[in-house]
């Protein structure tokens, strides 16, 4: 049993901020927001600020240190061309799949319900603004799709 990380585990760890500043191409799930020439009134447009994803019919920016795993795995798709008509291939999928879950496991990444956000584009039940900021509470699911570092 191999005791460090695998390749595609550091990939994953040394690209993360990387998928989070360049948008990816539609490939299901994507960051949204990557051109930072965009502005308005002297300052950068909202929609062109990194870290724009949609989550159960909210469009929510996230906070800096928050990832969304799968749109880790449409950019590392990108990279690896393991894409198949435009989506990622079930193999890849699953090889990202086993790779993030060893690094929950390892304690590299930690899964999160309540997901710190710094700005939303329409109100939404799952959006909440409690004492210390605003976070968009995801429902439990089976496998993490948000994670801290």
């Amino acid at each position: 049993m191999s005791r460090g990380l695998g390749w595609l585990q550091k990939e994953i760890l040394a690209t993360l901020d990387e998928a989070k500043g360049a948008a990816a191409k539609k490939v299901g799930h994507y960051y949204r927001g990557d051109d930072t020439e965009a502005q308005h009134d002297g300052r950068p447009w909202r929609w062109s600020l990194p870290g724009w994803v949609y989550c159960h019919g909210a469009h929510v920016r996230l906070a800096d240190d928050v990832y969304d795993l799968r749109c880790s795995r449409a950019h590392l798709a990108q990279m690896h061309r393991a894409l198949d008509y435009g989506y990622v291939t079930n193999a890849f999928t699953a090889a990202v799949s086993r790779a993030c879950a060893g690094l929950v496991f390892r304690g590299h990444l930690t899964p999160i319900n309540m997901v710190p956000i710094v700005d939303y584009e329409e109100d939404h039940h799952l959006i909440h603004e409690l004492s210390d900021g605003l976070y968009l509470h995801v429902p439990s699911q089976r496998q993490c799709r948000f994670v801290k570092r």
